[in-house]
């Protein structure tokens, strides 16, 4: 899958905000290049429960958050690149958005856990 997405912030109306959900791909690399914009991305560490529920059978999401993740400043021009099973999520975001294209590459069909 290869896909644009833009990160809305607490900045953006309320009709363009997405709730901030966290989650995991446990088949696929997961890419992200980052067009426009900065914020906090949170890697690793593990999914709160209870799990969120999700439309692609493929991932795994909760909207309570991550514990034990690592947060790093991301901006325009970085390259991000997500081992399977990696939980992550923008914590924040500065100003309204954060652009981003995104590929996932399945390598396995076997579910890959993270562990920190």
């Amino acid at each position: 899958m290869v896909g644009e997405r833009v990160a809305r912030g607490l900045g953006a109306p309320p009709e363009q905000r997405r709730p901030a959900v966290r989650d995991r791909d446990p088949f696929s690399v997961e890419i992200y290049r980052i067009l426009e914009g900065s914020g906090t991305l949170v890697t690793g560490g593990f999914l709160e429960l209870p799990l969120a529920e999700s439309t692609n059978p493929n991932l795994i999401r909760t909207e309570r958050g991550i514990r034990d993740g690592l947060a790093r400043q991301v901006r325009e021009g970085d390259i991000l690149v997500l081992q399977p099973g990696t939980p992550h999520w923008f914590r924040s975001i500065a100003g309204d958005s954060l652009t981003y294209m995104e590929s996932r590459i399945q390598i396995t069909t076997h579910p890959v856990q993270f562990q920190p």
